[in-house]
């Protein structure tokens, strides 16, 4: 399975491959993102703000092609 899902995902979504876990219900994959570039002297805040940012642009741009990845899943890897 995890094999799948490393080839399945697009390059470039994730710094590094994904983790993939499973249950009876759910497979989870999850992947570190790029953090943005921010000056070396950005407070914390400004930093939160951008991760947050990063965040919720991933989950918004990729959600159909995850949603399509999560269909391919469900089918059955190979399906």
């Amino acid at each position: 399975m995890l094999g799948w899902f490393i080839g399945r995902i697009p390059q470039g979504w994730f710094t590094a491959g994904p983790e993939v876990t499973r249950d009876r219900e759910e497979i989870l994959v999850v992947g570190e993102l790029d953090e943005p570039e921010l000056p070396r002297d950005a407070e914390a805040a400004a930093r939160a703000a951008a991760l947050e940012a990063r965040v919720r642009h991933f989950r918004e741009e990729m959600r159909a092609a995850r949603i399509g990845i999560a269909e391919e899943a469900g089918a059955g890897p190979g399906s």
